[in-house]
């Protein structure tokens, strides 16, 4: 299999030649709505309409969806999320560790906030997740103000495992911590993009051949 960039996702998606929900970087809302813009024309979701119009308008691109099945490759976009959010992390723990007080890193070099980057960022994808899950209701019951304890805990955790690069006095400077690190990070995500699900699609997807 070949990473290419494909003709005109949305018509594939639109036609039925992805199964419903299973791409989550092209629903066939986000298709209709592409192919109102790129066509000025306004069908609804009849696909019979748009199989009408890719025929006569878009040709060559319809007999190319028509022999191609197109796969998000998934892979790149990952390590390219978990990249930036590890470049977030290493910012935001040091710019934490300047303003709240009880946050110490010893040695401040640009390896170790890596390392805390690192750490911190698997922390927050595979064991924050879980520990949200079973500390549910009182999330809920906290109108989603736990989720900061949560936060401040996965800094205590942080520290813990890298002892001689992250020390924190206790758990509310922790917590406090927490807070502006989820601060620092929203505002670098949306500045970075972090979470804009569009930017790098047509650069990550698979073409498989049907003929």
């Amino acid at each position: 299999m070949t990473r290419l960039t494909p003709i005109k996702l949305d018509i594939v998606n639109l036609m039925g030649h992805l199964p419903e929900g299973e791409v989550g970087y092209m629903t066939k809302e986000h298709a209709y709505e592409q192919l109102k813009r790129d066509s000025n024309q306004d069908y609804g979701y009849d696909v019979g309409k748009w199989v009408e119009w890719a025929r006569k308008n878009k040709k060559d691109e319809w007999e190319w969806a028509n022999n191609h099945i197109v796969i998000y490759d998934l892979r790149n976009v990952i390590m390219r999320k978990f990249i930036l959010r590890v470049i977030i992390y290493a910012v935001g723990i040091a710019l934490v560790a300047e303003i709240v007080p009880g946050i110490h890193i010893p040695n401040d070099a640009l390896s170790t906030l890596i390392i805390i980057g690192v750490v911190f960022g698997i922390l927050n994808a595979i064991l924050k997740p879980i520990i949200t899950f079973l500390t549910c209701p009182l999330v809920i019951l906290s109108l989603g103000l736990f989720v900061l304890v949560i936060n401040g805990v996965m800094l205590l955790i942080t520290a813990a495992l890298l002892p001689a690069r992250l020390q924190i006095d206790g758990i509310w400077p922790a917590i406090l911590g927490g807070i502006v690190m989820s601060i620092i990070s929203l505002v670098l995500e949306r500045v970075l993009g972090v979470n804009d699900d569009n930017n790098g699609r047509n650069n990550n997807v698979i073409i498989v051949d049907k003929r």
